[in-house]
């Protein structure tokens, strides 16, 4: 008697086929609520994060007595990060987002950061030799 091999796992087909059908057959329900405030969220986050590289371009090219001080506050984009929590806080996003999103600005931070070493590095040595071909 010849064995039969029983694979149990789907094939690609079967699976397009039952999410296809799965389309066809389920009720599409769309809450306009929660899309409103969705696109709330969005466009307040949107503004903020404008606001925040505004800000810093302000920073960045005030050269008053003021300098020192809107560049230590802006520069690192606080509106976007105290608009983010606020959200988590009444319950607009969860709380784990917020610190995804402090995550993501550190690392953000990070490299912002280690490019600007690089840079300095690279300007130093084409600065200290004749040749502009450098070894980081």
């Amino acid at each position: 008697m010849p064995t039969v091999h029983q694979d149990r796992s789907p094939s690609p087909l079967s699976i397009l086929i039952s999410a296809l059908l799965r389309l066809l057959f389920s009720p599409v329900v769309i809450d306009f609520s929660s899309l409103f405030t969705w696109l709330f969220v969005f466009i307040v986050i949107a503004l903020a994060s404008f606001a925040d590289e505004w800000l810093n371009d302000f920073s960045d090219r005030n050269k008053s007595s003021l300098h020192f001080v809107l560049k230590a506050i802006f520069h690192n984009r606080v509106i976007t990060k105290i608009t983010i929590l606020l959200f988590c806080l009444f319950g607009y996003k969860p709380n784990l987002y917020f610190l995804a999103f402090l995550g993501f600005d550190a690392a953000y931070s990070l490299i912002d950061n280690l490019a600007d070493q690089v840079k300095q590095k690279i300007l130093r040595a084409k600065q200290n030799s004749l040749y502009p071909e450098v070894k980081i």
